[in-house]
């Protein structure tokens, strides 16, 4: 599974469509359709707004700051809903995970990387049979 996270640009002209959406699954993560962005976009900018953190959790981690619990929080969250990403580990492309927020490391996408990570890889089968040679007899 080839995943990217990206930040969308805040001016998006219309032309660009063509190339910086050109190559895999786009999903944008966000509970509200980016500002100034064209609805247009939606042809090959798939929205999921059910995989935002919820609002509550966004405003406790604005307040706080408190990054690990922000974390723990939105892993509860996705648990909860595996409706809402399960479809995401069935991309056979790469996977571009689109937000608005400028810091990508501390950004509700960036865990929503680690966590399809996580599950796609509990469903891949192993890489290699088990390997009992050196078991003693």
């Amino acid at each position: 599974m080839a995943l990217e996270i990206k930040t969308l640009p805040e001016h998006l002209p219309w032309d660009a469509r063509s190339t910086l959406f050109a190559n895999g699954n786009h999903t944008f993560v966000g509970l509200d359709w980016p500002e100034g962005v064209s609805a247009a976009y939606q042809t090959r900018l798939l929205w999921r707004p059910a995989l935002a953190p919820t609002l509550t959790l966004e405003r406790d981690y604005a307040q706080d700051g408190d990054f690990e619990r922000y974390r723990s929080a939105y892993r509860r969250q996705l648990a909860a809903h595996p409706e809402y990403w399960q479809p995401l580990l069935g991309n056979l492309g790469a996977l571009t995970l689109w937000t608005v927020q400028r810091d990508l490391a501390h950004s509700h996408v960036s865990l929503l990387a680690d966590w399809l990570e996580d599950e796609y890889a509990e469903q891949e089968p192993p890489s290699s049979p088990v390997c009992y040679r050196d078991l003693p007899p």
